[in-house]
């Protein structure tokens, strides 16, 4: 017998089941192929014999035998209410498999969750997952009683919650502060503080030894104050333009004198400035009760005739400069600039900031706020 056409299969679907339609070419009454409910949407692979006696979509006859034995929304709250009287439904009831509203009872939290698992007694995800962690998560003293055994000499101060959240504590050596991951103190973390100092302790050099090696690399230069490391300033001396600055070993080490390097920045052009009109200044000036993070901060300039201070803000400190450190660097930048800022208004010292973006405008501004008449520009030498 020949085999009917596609075309001939979908005449004859469409006074068999007009709301099926075939979606692949016809290939023989017993073979599978992919077939459409216009109903629901769904695509299922079926025999057209199957299709043709009568076969329906899988999806809508489930719903319809459902919907024939189904309940009212108020007969499920009721039966719902026995069975699992923690939870809600705010939904309303159509089969036992297709997911309504729900509300807990414990929490107030509003999930999907179909009826027959809502009656099998399934609950609350929230409530759930938080009995769960409350099963695996340690006790107050039994998280302080074992981090005593790993690390003694970490006192804790914050509530524990969690191996992955952070926890306050204390170091009873230095005193330091900070919040690590509670886990992490469990597994033997330490204080930072005293890892950075004993760390620097194995690696620094005695004070005869930078000396040297800075006489061996900037033979105009000498150290006037111990070495304490290579990242904490100290006073140095210039015999070749008489300057006396603080500043990082480190730094020193690699540029040498700044002053005789003479890079044109805006700090540099106020220097320029205040020599021109002979107005007597001390460089990064420090206070010894004003300190950063670790080490004292400095302002750019001191005028002590005037009781003045000048900071000349580069743009790292109104916005995140990758080569000065990116947003790290710029969260303390903008902490030790608050600093400085208050301590020169508790003690009633008025403070100059130049902004980057003004750096033409210097003189300017220093004319005006030094009470100076005329201002010649101050160009680089």
């Amino acid at each position: 017998m020949k085999r009917k056409t596609t075309e001939e299969y979908k005449s004859e679907l469409s006074k068999c089941n007009p709301n099926i339609e075939c979606v692949e070419e016809y290939k023989g009454t017993n073979t599978k192929i992919l077939h459409k409910c216009l109903k629901c949407g769904r695509e299922w692979s079926v025999q057209p014999a199957n299709i043709l006696s009568g076969t329906a979509c899988p999806v809508c006859s489930y719903k319809d035998m459902g919907k024939k034995k189904t309940r009212s929304t108020q007969e499920y709250r009721d039966l719902l209410a026995k069975i699992n009287p923690n939870i809600y439904p705010l939904g309303e009831y159509t089969y036992s498999k297709e997911k309504i509203l729900h509300g807990c009872k414990a929490c107030g939290t509003h999930f999907m969750l179909d009826p027959n698992h809502a009656m099998q007694g399934v609950g609350c995800s929230y409530c759930n997952n938080t009995k769960r962690i409350q099963k695996r998560t340690k006790s107050q003293d039994e998280y302080v009683s074992q981090c005593a055994a790993v690390s003694p000499n970490i006192k804790i101060i914050g509530k524990y919650s969690g191996a992955r959240r952070p926890i306050d504590v204390e170091c009873s050596v230095c005193g330091y502060h900070w919040s690590p991951m509670a886990g992490n103190v469990l597994r033997g973390s330490g204080c930072p503080v005293c890892a950075d100092t004993a760390t620097s302790a194995r690696c620094k050099k005695t004070t005869e030894e930078y000396k040297l090696e800075l006489n061996t690399k900037f033979p105009d230069i000498f150290a006037k104050e111990p070495y304490k490391g290579a990242s904490v300033s100290i006073l140095h001396h210039c015999n070749k333009c008489g300057n006396d600055f603080y500043a990082r070993p480190a730094n020193v080490l690699s540029y040498g004198c700044g002053q005789c390097r003479k890079p044109y920045s805006g700090e540099e052009r106020v220097k320029q400035f205040l020599r021109h009109y002979n107005v007597p200044y001390i460089h990064n000036y420090r206070f010894a009760d004003l300190k950063g993070k670790r080490n004292p901060l400095s302002y750019d300039f001191y005028l002590p005739k005037h009781n003045r201070l000048i900071e000349f803000q580069g743009a790292q400190h109104e916005y995140p400069v990758n080569y000065f450190g990116g947003e790290n660097h710029f969260a303390v930048q903008q902490k030790h600039d608050f600093l400085k800022r208050k301590y020169a208004f508790d003690h009633n010292i008025k403070l100059i900031e130049i902004w980057h973006y003004d750096f033409d405008k210097i003189e300017k501004i220093l004319q005006n706020e030094l009470n100076i008449e005329s201002v010649e520009t101050v160009t680089e030498a």
